[in-house]
């Protein structure tokens, strides 16, 4: 199957102060103070000037996606992706990382107890990252449908919606991502932390909506699932 590398212009996932604050809780502007903001600001700043984006994308069998699905056995069940793999169209497997330079600015941070700004720099990489896992979502279909973009792509990553998260282990096998510096570790954790990893579905839309119901839904802190699927809905 074709690897593609994928390129990314820090400009393209670029966060902005506004975005970390609000996924940090800090919502109306009336809430922030200009101190705070200004901090923001750096941090965003601190994320351009480091972060090297770059991308994995491999296209995969429907076969292969059910054995990467697995999780070795520990999924919980039912869950989400039971009902949306059958019906994809075409999959994928993907990994993206900021690099490791902006981890290495975070860690330093915090080892020189400016945890303010380091929290700050965290945030701006997991932003930075999350919208580069976007862009693999854009990606993939232009790949499909010589850019024009009309499949519905989205991507899932083992620690979610019940996919357990020692999917990895075959999921790196079968990507290689260190090829694009990114590492496994034993916990399943990736290296750097900066990073995303996962499977990209391509189909109709209705085949990623679902209702959240399940009962590792409650766990989920984030719940980003409702966004993405009030995104999809409302377009």
């Amino acid at each position: 199957m074709k690897t593609d590398i994928i390129d990314i212009n820090p400009a393209d996932i670029r966060p902005t102060p506004k975005s970390i604050l609000a996924a940090q809780g800090i919502a109306s502007e009336a809430d922030i103070q200009p101190k705070v903001k200004d901090m923001a600001t750096e941090a965003c700043r601190i994320y351009d000037s480091l972060a090297q984006p770059i991308g994995l994308i491999r296209s995969i069998t429907k076969e292969q996606l059910e054995i990467v699905l697995e999780g070795q056995g520990q999924n919980d069940s039912p869950n989400p992706l039971e009902d949306i793999y059958p019906r994809a169209e075409a999959s994928a497997l993907f990994a993206v990382t900021s690099g490791s330079e902006v981890s290495r600015k975070i860690s330093a941070l915090f080892k020189s107890h400016d945890f303010a700004l380091g929290s700050l720099l965290d945030t701006a990489a997991s932003e930075g990252t999350d919208r580069a896992s976007r862009l693999m979502e854009k990606r993939f279909s232009q790949l499909l449908n010589g850019g024009d973009s009309s499949p519905t792509v989205l991507a899932y990553s083992p620690g979610y919606c019940g996919w357990h998260v020692s999917a990895q282990k075959v999921l790196f096998d079968l990507l290689s991502p260190e090829q694009i510096g990114i590492t496994l570790r034993d916990s399943f954790l990736m290296e750097p932390l900066k990073s995303i990893s996962g499977v990209l579905i391509a189909g109709p839309k209705e085949i990623h909506l679902f209702d959240n119901s399940f009962s590792f839904c409650g766990q989920c802190r984030t719940q980003p699932c409702l966004l993405r699927m009030g995104v999809l809905e409302s377009g």
